[in-house]
């Protein structure tokens, strides 16, 4: 919890990144990704010499991606996108191969190929693909992905060709790992097309200056949220630290489970949303925010349920197994409709569980917060007993001493 001596602007950011970190262990809770498409994020890292690259917010994507247990691959190495030492070392080939390995499942023909790529656009990133020596590097890697391809003995001899080009470009100074994975997605998208699976997120700047022009002339839906990401005004409302990253977020995640897009915009919506507005109109202290934040929950809960018992009243049914297995037999249901009315059923069961657990785990912070204030109240009033015993005793033994010393003088 924040310092009292925050100021109340302070506390309130502290709030909001709290909210944040809880919704995020309430998707966890749920397993939103138990059947999660397979991901890897693309991004440039910091290089002030070149532009803006803020590569700290897909640093927090790729946190908040794992932390819900996301099959997520990127390139983490520790000196980032940047080149390795020029000089071609077995060491440095050595890390270069580490990376490529992770970097080939972008291309369309890998055997294990992930399903969606992020691509984060910033200046950095639009400035490293406008150079000539990016275009000489990605037709070097084109050329011996095409010419390997049409052997048809397997991706083993792709790997081998394209590590030939990597391990050549190792010692160019303009060389960046950033561009072998932007290559390989150029690649990904001329033999996938519309099945490319790329989902750009622009960090900075505009889409034509950030993004590789098979982006920025694709309908590809772009998120673009660069605005809140510090603390400021917006449209005459006070935002709060990374709201926009929030929200953008958000965004991202109904783009990657599009079967869960409901439940995420209701706790969206019905939490995130509903604790901002009630954080701009007062300042809440830390436990106060906290059970307004599990009301909110709990009606969210009520709100998810209520959406799925619509989808059986819809077909006039009821949320027995039973009804829906009878109506499927006299053929009175088609095939989508049964399958939307089972999951349905499924997911009120789901979200009851969920809201039995939420409530038990809040009737045991009560019950916990209860008995810490009884055992509190009951140390202070055997405190409070025994300095009156001890009171007591000094004043026993003082009389007791004049007694004594009365007796010796009768004596």
């Amino acid at each position: 919890m924040p310092p009292t001596s925050f100021s109340a602007s302070q506390r309130k950011h502290e709030l909001v990144s709290g909210l944040f970190k809880e919704i995020l262990e309430i998707f966890r809770e749920w397993d939103l990704c138990q059947e999660s498409p397979s991901l890897f994020l693309v991004y440039a890292h910091n290089n002030p010499s070149v532009g803006q690259a803020d590569a700290e917010v897909p640093q927090n994507l790729i946190q908040w991606l794992s932390s819900l247990r996301f099959h997520l691959y990127s390139d983490r190495t520790a000196n980032g996108n940047n080149a390795l030492e020029f000089q071609n070392t077995l060491v440095n080939t050595a890390k270069a191969d580490d990376i490529l390995s992770s970097q080939l499942c972008l291309l369309p023909n890998h055997p294990g190929s992930v399903d969606k790529v992020i691509l984060c656009g910033s200046e950095v990133l639009g400035r490293y693909i406008e150079t000539s020596y990016y275009q000489r590097y990605y037709q070097s890697l084109q050329s011996a992905y095409q010419v390997a391809s049409k052997r048809f003995d397997g991706f083993d001899s792709i790997k081998i060709v394209i590590r030939e080009v990597v391990n050549h470009n190792l010692k160019e100074r303009e060389f960046h790992h950033v561009l072998t994975e932007l290559a390989f997605l150029q690649i990904r998208y001329k033999y996938k097309q519309v099945n490319h699976g790329i989902i750009p997120v622009l960090l900075n700047g505009t889409p034509q200056q950030c993004f590789p022009a098979f982006i920025v002339n694709s309908t590809t839906i772009r998120i673009i949220e660069p605005s809140w990401r510090v603390p400021g005004i917006w449209n005459g409302k006070e935002t709060y630290q990374d709201q926009g990253l929030h929200i953008g977020f958000f965004k991202l995640l109904k783009r990657l489970l599009v079967n869960q897009e409901r439940r995420i915009q209701v706790i969206e919506e019905e939490v995130y949303i509903q604790a901002l507005r009630k954080n701009y109109s007062e300042v809440l202290e830390p436990q106060a925010f906290s059970v307004y934040m599990k009301g909110t929950y709990l009606k969210a809960l009520d709100k998810l349920v209520e959406d799925n018992v619509s989808t059986l009243r819809q077909f006039g049914l009821g949320t027995s197994s039973k009804s829906i297995l009878q109506r499927e037999q006299n053929g009175m249901l088609q095939t989508a409709q049964i399958l939307d009315t089972m999951l349905a059923q499924t997911q009120i069961e789901s979200l009851i569980e969920v809201k039995v657990n939420a409530l038990k785990r809040e009737l045991k912070s009560d019950l916990q917060s209860e008995i810490h204030l009884l055992k509190s109240f009951i140390d202070s009033k055997l405190e409070a007993m025994q300095k009156v015993q001890s009171s007591l005793e000094i004043k026993l033994d003082s009389k007791l001493e004049l007694i004594l010393a009365s007796l010796n003088k009768n004596f």
